[in-house]
């Protein structure tokens, strides 16, 4: 059994053919000198001494038999045990001492052979207890201190070769309460089971939830065509007003969802949504609109993040972009069904209530059901789902492990926050989603204005939004699947541009007097179809975040910063189309070309970048394998120890990303 011994002032420590080493504390010594231990301290293990405990010895150590992924360093790191450790300031290398069986060759006794004795006694050689990190301690730690972090799970891995600092000041994924560090066998006919009845009780939701909230950002598009009485550069900051407190609220939200179950904290927001936008019919005032846009925006920016988020702990990583699109999907059901609706609305020939002003009861109404709906029925995580018993729970969760992702973990991280803003693939996603909401925004916003440009009435304006919605949905769904079936997103991402641009490139070039855009309806038409495939990069995005984004305050962070550019780009997106220009809105359509076309060479950037780290993680883990010594066996018991762990992608070897 390879097991840890813990001394005193950890950073100045190091074992070696079973001794001990202390480090001299003269901060003037040179880094490499090493004193023997002088007068070593007895351990001896309390009868009462279980894995998982800590036991503190007249002030000069610590033995932990806590679990090894979950360590506090107060000062630095001890090295022993099964792992070499190498302590980079110093540059001095840590062999790895199996005290059980390097004690037996020690003629005299030590603190170490009373050790070697006690651990035979408590643990018989076929246990299978294996510490390859530990716990540390200072002079000034006490035992009720100690004992409290450890049970807090505070402090953080200690490197082994390339593996980083993991479960940094705070708990375990929620998941690993449930199936641990050991993978549970199951069989194919409950994994089947398990996803058939997750896609029956989580798909329909999340989409429904989907459909309300982009209904919601569809409603001013409509209502500028029923008669809304604001026009003109007003319509234009209304929109942006959506995003403005999608903006501010994106970040607060992210991180205050974590501390939440993610499906309560989300019904709460859409039922508060759903009042705001029964309020827009209350006036049709610029102030009073432009104030309950802001309020739309607040209340929904934490809808993404925390589907992404649901997504990535229900699903494996080849499940997730076809569940994210199936989703997001219903962008393109709600241009059919909205459209639908609106144009029925338009049929009203009563005067008691304005045509506008239905549209935002309706959309409202609905979204208040999407909030009941996921308050009753929409479970947070595999580890908390009523609709799966516990047999099914282990099964969802041990369908995940393989991902290295987790569920969630409901403290928060700085340290995870402070790597997502480094992380050099949180601005690569920054930057693609940022550029992509700008034309986003824009369609959404002024589609049935662009149509009605071509010379339609505003009823057929309306009818119009439906070969664009089914567009969408062919796009979504085909994109998607090709992402999971290939296991990438770039690629994928990059054909679902191609033929925006040449859409684009038809409005650029077909676009005049509103005679001229009489006589071209025809091109201008399927500009304006072919338009709509960008979209779905979005879903794309999302899943790329859900995939390889680990580590739940990370998670958090990553979401709420590319749903902060989400909302920067959309409120560019809504002056892209400016009333001056009407009916050509030619530098709109051309601002528009270039920025998709801009997109092409990030999302190289992003998939060459991944690759690389692919290829580094691959070379970290040969290296654990060689100075390890691990068979395949132990190989695959540590992936599945590290999958719970809550630690992020950086931090954590055996994660591979999804290119």
């Amino acid at each position: 059994t390879d097991l840890l011994l813990l001394v005193q002032r950890p950073s100045n420590t190091r074992a070696d053919a079973g001794r001990v080493f202390f480090r001299s504390d003269c901060r003037r010594s040179r880094p490499d000198r090493w004193l023997a231990a002088s007068q070593p301290t007895e351990f001896q293990l309390p009868p009462t001494a279980r894995p998982g405990s800590s036991h503190r010895y007249g002030g000069r150590g610590f033995l932990s038999l806590s679990n090894p992924h979950r360590t506090v360093q107060e000062r630095g790191t001890i090295a022993a045990g099964q792992a070499i450790q190498r302590k980079r300031r110093a540059g001095l290398a840590h062999r790895p001492v199996n005290f059980s069986s390097s004690l037996s060759s020690i003629a005299t006794p030590s603190p170490l052979s009373a050790l070697s004795l006690a651990l035979h006694s408590l643990f018989p050689p076929h246990a299978s207890y294996t510490m390859s990190t530990l716990t540390s301690v200072d002079s000034k730690t006490t035992l009720s201190t100690m004992d409290k972090k450890l049970e807090e799970g505070h402090g953080h891995t200690v490197p082994v070769n390339t593996l980083a600092a993991i479960a940094e000041d705070g708990e375990l994924d929620e998941g690993a309460k449930i199936v641990g560090d050991v993978a549970q066998p199951f069989t194919q006919e409950e994994d089947d089971a398990v996803r058939r009845k997750l896609d029956f009780r989580i798909l329909p939701i999340i989409a429904f939830v989907y459909f309300s909230q982009f209904l919601d950002k569809l409603a001013p598009s409509y209502a500028s065509v029923m008669g809304l009485p604001i026009t003109g550069e007003g319509y234009s900051l209304v929109n942006s007003a959506f995003y403005i407190g999608f903006f501010v609220a994106e970040i607060p939200q992210g991180i205050i969802s974590q501390r939440f179950p993610l499906a309560r904290y989300l019904g709460c927001n859409i039922v508060l949504w759903a009042t705001a936008l029964i309020l827009h019919a209350a006036s049709g005032e610029f102030a009073p609109f432009f104030i309950f846009r802001i309020l739309l925006g607040v209340f929904e920016a934490c809808v993404a993040p925390i589907l992404i988020a649901l997504v990535s702990s229900f699903y494996r990583k080849s499940e997730q972009a076809r569940r994210i699109g199936a989703y997001y999907a219903m962008n393109g059901v709600t241009y059919i069904v909205g459209g639908a609706i609106a144009y029925g609305v338009t049929r009203y020939q009563g005067d008691a209530i304005a045509h506008w002003r239905i549209i935002f009861i309706l959309f409202g109404g609905l979204a208040f059901v999407a909030g009941i709906v996921v308050l009753l029925f929409l479970p947070s995580s595999p580890a908390t789902a009523r609709f799966l018993s516990e047999r099914e729970k282990v099964v969802a969760l041990e369908r995940i492990r393989s991902g290295q992702s987790g569920t969630i973990s409901h403290v928060w991280k700085k340290a995870q926050g402070f790597e997502a803003l480094k992380d050099v693939k949180t601005w690569l996603l920054f930057s693609l989603m940022i550029i992509v909401s700008v034309p986003n925004s824009a369609i959404t916003s002024f589609q049935s204005i662009l149509v009605k440009s071509f010379g339609y009435t505003s009823a057929e304006a309306l009818l119009m939004n439906m070969p664009c919605g089914a567009m969408q949905i062919l796009t979504t769904l085909s994109a998607t699947y090709w992402a999971d079936k290939r296991k990438a997103r770039m690629f994928p991402f990059i054909a679902t541009l191609i033929p925006s641009i040449v859409g684009f490139a038809l409005l650029v070039s077909f676009s005049g007097s509103t005679a001229h855009n009489k006589a071209h309806k025809g091109p201008l038409l399927a500009g304006i179809i072919l338009s709509q495939t960008f979209i779905t990069s979005i879903a794309l995005l999302y899943s790329w975040s859900s995939s390889n984004v680990a580590g739940s305050s990370k998670r958090s962070v990553v979401n709420a910063l590319m749903l902060v550019a989400f909302s920067m780009g959309n409120v560019a997106g809504t002056q892209a189309f400016q009333a001056k220009d009407a009916p050509r809105y030619l530098p709109g359509k051309t601002a528009l070309l270039v920025l998709l076309c801009a997109l092409v060479p990030i999302a190289l950037i992003m998939h060459f970048y991944t690759r690389l780290l692919n290829a580094r993680k691959e070379r970290a883990v040969r290296e654990l394998v060689e100075v390890n010594g691990w068979s395949d066996e132990e190989l695959q018991r540590e992936k599945d120890r590290c999958a719970f762990l809550d630690a992020t992608d950086l931090q954590n070897p055996f994660f591979v990303y999804t290119c």
